[in-house]
């Protein structure tokens, strides 16, 4: 500019005539949109910007950071909305929306290293236990991280929303929206979301994608949105208005008729069932690693050794063959604990223990070999016989004998 007002004349050397000097505004949007023309094309130039790897122990890179930049942003475009410049508020908003992208592909980065180190802890128990597949449970994420993800969401959902208001003051229906989609990706059930989508749907010209945006709130606030109420009134004749409101409420009473069927039913027993024939199979199969058996596929345990935990299946067998199915026969198949009820438990542990302790007694005589005194058995105490002379007696019969003690009569 400087040099055109030094040299206002071409090759030719004829005088030209400068432009009208615009006002500093004017100048400053027309400079602004040549920068944004200027930054887009670098943006599409893969060469000129290289992407840069992402480093987690960057502090740009902490989830506490970003939250705070974002959390600034947020604060700084609510300002601005109060102000009036809802443009400058809709830059902030996406500035914040960019900042949780950042966010969130650092969370993922997270999520892939812990599920990275299971596999690799799940890979090393598998190996040491020798194990064709690993039964190692996956842990849940930390409580930490579990936090920042729902604090990422909220803040997410909190920008999308006051982007699509600031959309919705400038105009902008499509921007509008698109935001308040991206919000009820987040959560489809969020009121201000779905008022804010079919406002900007209206203004748009789309008239029955507001109305079921609409009627959404209407099924979402159980027909208490005043809002929504409000729209539709304006949209539909009031007595097209009342017959789908009553189709809308059928429907909502069949769907919590169905909802409380299905929460009232009984959890299904199978499900348990397998869990604890599985919890069988495994210790069976550690019972063999110790014996050093073969490893045997689930299939092959049920088909082969399940039957042993039922007793009605038990005690067919030991009736169809007695010989080889006994206590002590070739292959014995003992009583298990379950098989006998806790009244029979005590009785049978009363046995036992006679049983072990006269075993021990007798392997203990056998050791040490009989003793003399074993033939005459000893009495339990002592025996003494008290002798007095006649003064003694007396003073003992009018002392004590009176009242009401006798040792020797």
């Amino acid at each position: 500019c400087q040099v055109l007002r030094v040299l206002p004349w071409d090759a030719s050397l004829q005088k030209l005539q400068l432009p009208s000097v615009p006002t500093w505004e004017e100048f400053r949007l027309l400079m602004r949109t040549y920068r944004i023309k200027y930054a887009k094309a670098m943006a599409d130039a893969e060469h000129e910007v290289p992407a840069k790897p992402l480093d987690l122990y960057k502090i740009e890179s902490k989830p506490i950071v970003l939250f705070q930049a974002a959390e600034l942003c947020k604060t700084d475009g609510n300002e601005r909305l109060k102000k009036g410049n809802a443009s400058g508020a809709l830059d902030k908003y996406d500035e914040g929306v960019y900042i949780m992208d950042k966010c969130r592909e650092v969370l993922v980065t997270w999520r892939l290293i812990f599920r990275q180190i299971h596999n690799e802890k799940a890979e090393n128990n598998r190996k040491d236990r020798g194990l064709k597949y690993c039964d190692m449970v996956e842990p849940d994420m930390p409580r930490e991280f579990r936090g920042d993800e729902t604090q990422e969401q909220t803040l997410r959902m909190a920008l999308l929303l006051n982007a699509a208001q600031a959309s919705l003051q400038l105009e902008r229906w499509e921007a509008a929206d698109a935001r308040a989609g991206l919000a009820l990706e987040l959560d489809s059930k969020n009121l201000k979301a779905l008022y804010r989508r079919g406002l900007a749907r209206l203004k748009s010209g789309r008239e029955e994608l507001a109305k079921a945006d609409f009627w959404s709130m209407v099924r979402v606030s159980n027909f208490e949105s005043k809002e929504a109420l409000s729209q539709l009134m304006k949209l539909m004749p009031k007595e097209e208005l009342q017959k789908q409101m009553k189709k809308v409420k059928v429907s909502l009473d069949k769907e919590h008729k169905l909802g409380s069927m299905i929460t009232e039913m009984e959890g299904d027993d199978r499900i348990s069932m397998q869990d604890e024939r599985y919890q069988r199979y495994q210790a069976d199969c550690s019972q063999r690693k110790a014996d050093g058996q073969r490893e045997i596929s689930f299939d092959d345990w049920a088909r082969q050794y399940e039957w042993r935990y039922d007793a009605d299946e038990r005690n067919k067998v030991r009736q169809a063959w007695p010989d080889c199915f006994s206590h002590n026969g070739a292959a014995p198949l003992p009583v298990e604990d379950w098989e006998v009820d806790y009244l029979t438990h005590k009785e049978i542990h009363k046995i036992m223990y006679n049983r072990q302790t006269a075993a021990l007694g007798a392997k203990k005589r056998e050791k040490e070999g009989p003793r003399p005194d074993d033939e005459a058995p000893r009495q339990q105490g002592f025996e003494c016989k008290l002798e007095v002379d006649e003064e003694d007696e007396m003073v003992l019969r009018d002392a004590v004998i009176k009242r009401g003690y006798n040792y020797w009569w």
